[in-house]
């Protein structure tokens, strides 16, 4: 569950930004040192592409919950999610309580494979 906006703002400060979940952006936690708006928010959006792919390639079943954004970027979330029926676009906090037993009708429908 995620605003599904992948940001890191560019800061005028000596970190060249704010300290966040991934530190800071010359501590090259998201495979750059530097850079725009543009190229962060591209950065950030290239590793949960692959943490979504190699999660599914090891057969986790992933459910995806975009929460109150209003643009239209969501392929990121979207396409995370294992199928198009497993990502979840919430424009208002009072969805989340269906969505989330939706999510656990779901989970309780799901086959162990050995």
């Amino acid at each position: 569950m995620t605003d599904g906006q992948n940001a890191n703002a560019v800061s005028g400060n000596t970190n060249a930004s704010y300290y966040s979940g991934i530190g800071y952006i010359w501590q090259n936690r998201i495979g750059i040192t530097s850079g725009s708006s543009t190229q962060r928010r591209d950065a950030l959006d290239s590793r949960l592409t692959t943490l979504c792919a190699n999660m599914k390639a090891q057969n986790i079943v992933i459910y995806t919950v975009r929460v109150e954004v209003n643009d239209a970027n969501y392929q990121v979330l979207r396409n995370c999610a294992s199928s198009p029926d497993k990502f979840y676009d919430v424009q208002s906090a009072s969805q989340l309580n269906s969505v989330f037993n939706a999510i656990a009708g779901s989970i309780q429908n799901l086959r162990i494979s050995h």
